[in-house]
């Protein structure tokens, strides 16, 4: 098993980057995107969510705040340290740094075992995504027979705001234009059961692991 990422920070340091988060998230509701209840909300989307649990695309940790508010212990990937400390410290200021444990590491490339986890939960970050296609099969093979993907992205008018707010800030909002339409259709081929969810600014697809596989072999007896 990989090592687990713990960095090294201070109350005072947790607080201050926390301070942070709580401003980003202003500055996204009065723009009509609440970060904190989109993360509610998915959350709603297909209970239960069968652990154990696993995150791709921690980020500042948003939506691990929320699994973690709602009581599960769980699993997070991101290949960001900068963004893993980020969030550990918003973890360690909301009293939820016990719920997490945490991997800097490529989703593409996953070292876990085949069939590890009940759930997995990936939410805004296939805009960012080039190619999504490993990453998705990365996901497929450490989900177990029988489990839920929660996926999770802006939609067109959400990247619309997310893009504006970027240039506001003289910055270039990274998007690579992946649409949930791919992705559904990916995970049906691979014969997930998949049921779309729309949200104000999102697109959430639930897609559910077949139980074996999708051609069994004859019966001859």
């Amino acid at each position: 098993m990989p090592t687990p990422f713990v960095p090294v920070f201070t109350p005072a340091q947790a607080r201050e980057n926390h301070d942070r988060l709580l401003q980003r998230r202003e500055v996204f509701r009065r723009k009509g995107i609440d970060l904190a209840a989109s993360r509610h909300r998915l959350l709603t989307a297909a209970p239960p969510y069968e652990p154990p649990i696993l995150e791709i695309g921690t980020g500042n940790g948003h939506l691990a705040i929320a699994l973690a508010a709602a009581g599960h212990a769980f699993v997070s990937v991101d290949p960001d340290a900068e963004a893993l400390t980020r969030a550990a410290m918003n973890l360690a200021a909301e009293g939820f740094a016990a719920n997490a444990t945490l991997y800097c590491m490529d989703a593409s490339v996953m070292p876990f075992p085949k069939e590890s986890f009940g759930t997995l939960f990936c939410v805004d970050a296939f805009h960012h995504m080039p190619d999504p296609a490993p990453i998705l099969a990365s996901m497929d093979r450490v989900l177990c027979p029988g489990g839920r993907l929660v996926l999770s992205d802006f939609n067109a008018d959400g990247l619309a705001i997310v893009a504006g707010i970027h240039r506001e800030e003289g910055r270039v909002h990274e998007n690579h234009g992946m649409r949930s339409e791919w992705v559904a259709d990916r995970l049906r081929r691979l014969g997930y059961a998949v049921t779309d969810h729309p949200a104000p600014h999102h697109w959430i697809l639930v897609g559910v692991k077949p139980m074996g596989p999708l051609f069994p072999p004859f019966p001859f007896n």
